[in-house]
């Protein structure tokens, strides 16, 4: 089968809630144009495989027999802006275009085929957006979420599961219990349809949309379950790919951590050594990590190719009482990407990138920059990006427990991935702080090296997004000697016991 470098996965619910040239505010229409540019967006760039996600959450934008919403009056709810669900904000506008006559799917597939990429879909298996939320009695205002999750409440695996290692927790009681056959046939069916509405060069099973399929006492019998389930889908890729005389590669979406998939249901040595899965992505899921298991996954799953994911948020920062999501920079994405290389993947995958442009309901009008294809040109090509500038980031939400936060005296551990032949100008480490931090006496260490101050203290790479960014009053950079960095590094902080540190960042400038 073909060696993929760069995989790319395109949330369609962008669609509807992303600002572009040809749709610049909620007061214009989605067009085919819209739904293209999301496309022309990566085209020339390294992405060789594009993975559509071809639904909003779980409601499906192609006209599904097993997920038929499209029928729906509740789908005809009238959209005044400020009085809608955000489940229907979400959805309005697609809505409008799909009902209209358009196809976002197929105008998807045709455009990605157009420039020469392969084209994937990545189905979510067990989306947990609103099912907290959703019944019978209030579906209407929850278009989102499909009829037959809404229709049989009894399908869910009801109680907390307390060890899974990955998701969020709180919602893992309402999702649905892949033990009842009903739940199997459906998602079976979901697949069915796709692979037959197009041409497809792969297929995407997306378990990390949301990470929990069984009760918490049945992971041994559900990780048979599983394990049969996904022959099945591998049937019939094989099926179809008979009469269509080509191999369908299978790829499985993964927590970052090799262990953890054992732990919510998955056997991936059966499943890759009997051949039914080709592909596996290892991802962090919504916010930066450095920390995935490339070696892991490769030490037991030779025969898979393997790819670590990039997302497109580092973090939430606290900014006059709201979270505000911080932005990836150009300069992590290649740091990340070199990092994953270098430690064996068989190649990356970029997540979410279709969100750097602006949100609709910001009503930009006009996106003051248009999305940069620079980021991902030269993404996978070590002896491009060994000579760029890097950023490496530690963060609280870098954390498999989401929770870096650390106050007093600490110490933050970082890999830096540089080629030895690498030849960098100069390095500034930043820290970022929880609250005002101009009046605390703070030491930092670097691999026992005490730090100096950096007086500009100015943002270490020009942000693509002001948004998330922290005053200047709550970070503190200091200057690093090239000669002292190591592939592990130990950045030791001294502080106030009251002092929270919350992010640490390496800039190497090129």
């Amino acid at each position: 089968m073909k060696k993929y470098k760069c995989l790319y996965n395109e949330d369609m619910g962008c669609i509807g809630l992303v600002a572009t040239p040809e749709c610049p505010s909620n007061d214009y229409p989605v067009t085919r144009a819209h739904v293209e540019r999301f496309v022309h967006d990566i085209e020339n760039t390294a992405v060789d495989a594009f993975f559509c996600c071809p639904v909003d959450l779980r409601a499906p934008f192609w006209h599904s027999k097993t997920r038929p919403i499209w029928e729906e009056d509740r789908l005809k709810f009238k959209a005044v802006q400020g009085k809608m669900t955000s489940s229907q904000l979400n959805i309005h506008r697609t809505r409008d275009y799909i009902l209209s006559g358009g196809d976002p799917v197929i105008e998807t597939y045709n455009a990605v085929k157009n420039a020469g990429i392969d084209f994937f879909f990545s189905l979510r298996m067990n989306d947990w957006h609103y099912v907290n939320e959703a019944n019978a009695d209030n579906a209407i205002d929850y278009p989102t979420v499909d009829r037959f999750f809404i229709d049989h409440p009894e399908y869910k695996i009801g109680n907390l599961n307390s060890s899974n290692p990955v998701g969020w927790k709180r919602m893992n009681p309402h999702q649905q219990n892949y033990l009842v056959p009903e739940v199997r046939e459906h998602y079976l069916s979901l697949v069915s349809e796709l692979i037959n509405l197009c041409d497809i060069d792969g297929f995407e099973l997306d378990f990390m949309r949301s990470p929990n399929y069984f009760p918490e006492d049945k992971i041994v019998e559900g990780t048979q379950v599983m394990t049969d389930f996904i022959r099945q889908v591998r049937k019939l890729l094989d099926e179809a790919g008979k009469t269509r005389n080509k191999f369908i590669p299978l790829c499985l979406h993964m927590p970052h951590k090799y262990e953890y998939c054992a732990a919510i249901g998955f056997d991936l040595e059966t499943l890759v050594e009997e051949g039914t899965v080709q592909m596996v992505v290892a991802t962090s899921s919504y916010f930066h990590n450095e920390s995935i298991d490339i070696e892991g996954f490769k030490r037991h799953l030779p025969k898979a190719q393997v790819y670590g994911e990039i997302q497109e948020i580092i973090c939430k920062n606290v900014i006059d009482g709201a979270q505000i999501e911080r932005k990836m920079t150009t300069e992590l994405f290649r740091s990340t990407a070199q990092s994953i290389l270098h430690r064996g993947a068989d190649g990356i995958s970029i997540y979410n990138y279709q969100f750097f442009r602006p949100m609709i309901y910001d009503n930009p009008q006009l996106p003051d920059e248009e999305i940069s294809k620079e980021t991902l040109v030269g993404i996978t090509d070590l002896d491009y990006l060994k000579n760029c500038d890097k950023l490496y980031v530690v963060s609280e939400y870098g954390q498999s427990t989401n929770v870096l936060a650390s106050s007093g005296n600490t110490t933050i551990h970082m890999a830096v991935n540089e080629d030895e032949k690498a030849r960098h100008s100069g390095s500034i480490l930043r820290l970022s702080f929880k609250t005002d931090i101009d009046e605390k006496k703070i030491s930092v260490y670097f691999n026992g090296t005490v730090l100096d101050i950096d007086s500009d203290n100015k943002e270490l790479f020009e942000a693509k997004s002001k948004n998330g960014l922290l005053p200047s009053n709550r970070t503190r950079n200091y200057v690093v000697p090239l000669n002292i960095i190591k592939l592990d590094n130990a950045i030791e902080v001294l502080m106030d016991n009251d002092t929270v540190l919350t992010a640490v960042e390496l800039a190497l400038y090129k």
